[in-house]
Formats: C-alpha cells, structure tokens, sequence
C-alpha cells in the first residue's frame, strides 16, 4: 500500500495528498448513537481550491471506531485501501467533467458580454 503525506486542517480533519494530482479532505464526525466516528471526504484538484464532496460507499456512512488520537491513522490506512482500489478514480472523472463544464460555461458568458460590449459601445462605459 502506498504511504500517504497529509496536512492536519482541524481536529478531526487532514488533506491526503493522493499522489495524484489530487488532495482527498477526510473529516470525521464523532456519532453519539453508534458511539464511532463518521467520515465525510471532499475532492479537490491540486490547482484549485474548490473542494467537491464524494458521496460514501453505497451512500451509507462510514464509521469508526478509534479516539482523537488515532482517528487519523485510521483514516489514512482506510483512504489507501480505497486508493489501491481505484475508488476516487470516478469522484475525479466527475471533478474534471465539472470543471470542464465551468470554464466552458465561464467562456459562454465572456463571449456573450464581448459581444454586447461591442454592440454597444457607450454602455457601461466612462460617461
């Protein structure tokens, strides 16, 4: 398995950079009904710092057991198992799409005002 670097963003939280490109934000929740914690991941590209969240393994929470002081060690052994899975390869597909859709949507819009900008010179302007 591969060893993961990671920077500790709160309490119970760090960013795992994936090696990739990528950084996965791992935030646990302490659940007071299970009596374990439950974990949230978030997705970011490497250049950007828009996080996008990952839905969770079958859309039910992922839980564990562990206290603060090994919560994290729990969570990078359990990000590397998804890693050698392959699990964030579709979660990074779906990032790109989106970023892809945004600039193309942020292309459109410039476009449009380039255009408007041109038919009518006087406005908007410098009076």
């Amino acid at each position: 398995m591969k060893k993961l670097s990671y920077i500790k963003t709160s309490d119970l939280s760090i960013d795992i950079n994936l090696g990739n490109g990528y950084f996965l934000r791992a935030s646990a929740k302490y659940n007071y009904i299970s009596d374990k914690y439950e974990l949230s991941f978030y997705i970011r590209e490497k250049t950007i710092d828009k996080y996008m969240a990952i839905e969770t393994l079958n859309n039910k929470k992922v839980l564990f057991d562990g206290n603060r002081k090994t919560i994290k060690t729990n969570i990078l052994h359990y990000v590397s198992v998804l890693l050698s899975k392959n699990y964030f390869n579709d979660s990074i597909k779906h990032y790109e799409y989106e970023l892809k859709c945004f600039d193309i949507g942020h292309e459109l819009i410039e476009e449009k005002n380039r255009i408007n900008r041109n038919a009518n010179p006087n406005e908007g302007g410098a009076a």
